[in-house]
C-alpha cells in the first residue's frame, strides 16, 4: 500500500529543485496563475469581503487545496504520493528546514506562504 508509505526523504538539493518547479507551477504557468487569480478575486468579492479576518480565512480555504494539487505534480517526481496528503507535508516540512540557513530558498518558501494568503503578484 503506497500512501502507508514513508515519504521519501529529500537532499538539500532536491528540496531546492522542487521549491524551484513549484515556483515555476505558481508564477509562470499561465493556465495555473489564472485559476489563483480568478479565486482570489471570487474570495474578495466574496460574502467575505467586509471582514478581513474572514476573507484571510477564506483565502486559505480555498487557494491551498490549489497550491497542494499544483505541488502534487511535482512531488510525484521526487517519490511523494500526490494523494497523500501527509507526504505533502512532510515535503513541505523538509523543504522549510532545508531552506533554513539558505536566504534564496527562505524567500521562496515565504513567497509561496504569502500567496496562500492571497499575497499573489
Amino acid at each position: 500500500m503506497a500512501d502507508a508509505a514513508a515519504p521519501p526523504q529529500l537532499t538539500k538539493d532536491q528540496a531546492k529543485e522542487l521549491l524551484e518547479e513549484v515556483e515555476k507551477l505558481l508564477w509562470d504557468n499561465e493556465e495555473n496563475r489564472n485559476k489563483l487569480l480568478a479565486a482570489i478575486k471570487e474570495v474578495r468579492e466574496g460574502p467575505t469581503a467586509d471582514d478581513p479576518m474572514q476573507q484571510k480565512m477564506a483565502l486559505v480555504q480555498k487557494l491551498m487545496p490549489m497550491v497542494s494539487e499544483f505541488m502534487g505534480q511535482v512531488l510525484q517526481k521526487y517519490g511523494f504520493a500526490d494523494a497523500n496528503e501527509s507526504h505533502k507535508m512532510a515535503a513541505m516540512m523538509q523543504i522549510q528546514m532545508h531552506s533554513m540557513g539558505d536566504p534564496k530558498m527562505m524567500e521562496t518558501v515565504q513567497k509561496i506562504m504569502k500567496a496562500l494568503s492571497g499575497d499573489y503578484a
